[in-house]
């Protein structure tokens, strides 16, 4: 994982499923749950995903919300064929995809992405580098519109606490085993699952980890690969995220979970 990717994991494509937290109406509701008011979000409204995927939740979300105007962005091209195509299915006319790296998002000529009401991370920030949070912040700034919202999910300290030292053992594994990466992936997991099966102090005999790998090596190779073996792992306190997010003149909230 080098090059173009930057240690971001490109030759499995990431799985596609709709998060509920990432409708407008649900930002929305829990802004209002916390006395914040959100933005009019209805007819003429603009939604920008970073980082959409395969484009499943997006096109549901602007399949749901047909007055508002719907971009997603992301730099695996295969996944933004995908999303397209399944815009072009289902016949959406308010949602476009482009396949497009955070540093060439910046690059774009005013007015090429609109100035946004919503704009949503799923996950993100917890498997790119430094360099790219930084490049999302300016994103953010840029093209959030005055009194706008951001969605950002991430994975949360302490809840990741006990997982750090599952996440780099299978990483340490996933490089040394050999074949396909799906294969390698799954390989690591089960290494995992004998490890804390034997008690091994590096996990504490932790029932929390048990339940995980378990979860883990019942569920799509893909998710596992995107999920935990990125060269780019980064748990956050909710501190340091928005410590982060402060370059965008961005304020918490609320917990839309």
């Amino acid at each position: 994982m080098a090059g173009w990717s930057d240690g971001y994991v490109t030759e499995v494509q990431y799985t596609g499923k709709f998060f509920p937290h990432m409708a407008p109406g649900a930002m929305a509701f829990a802004c209002v749950r916390q006395g914040v008011r959100p933005p009019e979000l209805g007819p003429g409204s603009t939604y920008l995903e970073l980082g959409c995927g395969q484009g499943f939740g997006l096109n549901l979300l602007a399949a749901a919300n047909p007055d508002m105007r719907f971009w997603g962005v992301d730099f695996l091209p295969g996944q933004i064929a995908n999303a397209q195509r399944l815009a072009t299915a289902a016949g959406l006319d308010n949602v476009t995809f482009d396949d497009l790296s955070f540093e060439q998002v910046l690059a774009l000529p005013e007015g090429r992405i609109p100035r946004c009401d919503v704009i949503a991370l799923h996950g993100v920030l917890s498997w790119i580098s430094p360099e790219h949070r930084a490049q999302v912040v300016r994103i953010l700034d840029r093209h959030l519109k005055p009194g706008g919202l951001v969605s950002v999910s991430y994975n949360a300290l302490p809840g990741w606490s006990a997982l750090g030292p599952l996440q780099r053992f299978v990483k340490a594994q996933f490089e040394r085993l050999p074949g396909p990466s799906e294969v390698r992936a799954v390989e690591a997991f089960r290494r995992a699952k004998d490890l804390i099966s034997r008690d091994a102090r590096a996990f504490g005999g932790s029932a929390q980890l048990k339940a995980l790998v378990d979860e883990a090596l019942a569920a799509r190779p893909a998710y596992l690969l995107h999920e935990y073996l990125n060269d780019h792992f980064h748990p956050f306190y909710h501190a340091d995220v928005a410590r982060e997010l402060d370059g965008a003149r961005l304020t918490f909230a609320a917990s839309s979970q």
